[in-house]
C-alpha cells in the first residue's frame, strides 16, 4: 500500500508540472500592458489612464474639481509597475504614488489608495475599459 501512495503522489506532481508548463501563467503586469483603465477618486475625479508597455502611463483628465478636464498627460515621469500583485502608480516623479489591489479575477477593477507629497490621502478605484 506504501508503494500505490508513492505512485499517486508522483502521479500527482508530474500533473502539477505540465500544468504549470502548459498553461501560461498571467501576472497583473500582463493583464495592465496596453490596456486602458477608467479611475474614480473619492473626490469624484475622473480619468482615462493607458498603460504603456514600457512601464509609462498616459492619462486623460475627463472631470476634475480642479478644473484641469481634457488635459493629456504623457511622459516618462508617470510611471506603473507590478509590486506583490499590487498595482504601483508613480504621477510625476513621485508626487503622487497609488497603491491598488485586483478586486477580482480575471482582472476587471482594482482598488487602492493614493498619497502625495503634501500628505493627502485618497482612495482610487480603476475599472477596465473593454
Amino acid at each position: 500500500m506504501v508503494f500505490k501512495k508513492i505512485q499517486v503522489n508522483t502521479f500527482l506532481k508530474i500533473i502539477q508540472l505540465i500544468f504549470i508548463f502548459t498553461f501560461p501563467v498571467i501576472t497583473l503586469a500582463d493583464e495592465i500592458k496596453g490596456n486602458g483603465w477608467f479611475a474614480i477618486d473619492e473626490d469624484g475625479d475622473k480619468k482615462i489612464i493607458l498603460f504603456e508597455k514600457d512601464g509609462s502611463f498616459t492619462y486623460l483628465n475627463v472631470s476634475m474639481k480642479s478644473g484641469n478636464e481634457g488635459n493629456v498627460y504623457s511622459d516618462d515621469r508617470d510611471t506603473w509597475k507590478e509590486e506583490n500583485n499590487n498595482l504601483v502608480l508613480s504621477f510625476t516623479d513621485g508626487y503622487k504614488i497609488c497603491s491598488l489591489k485586483p478586486i477580482d479575477w480575471p482582472k476587471k477593477m482594482m482598488s487602492g489608495t493614493c498619497i502625495n507629497k503634501k500628505g493627502n490621502v485618497e482612495t482610487m478605484q480603476l475599472r477596465l475599459i473593454k
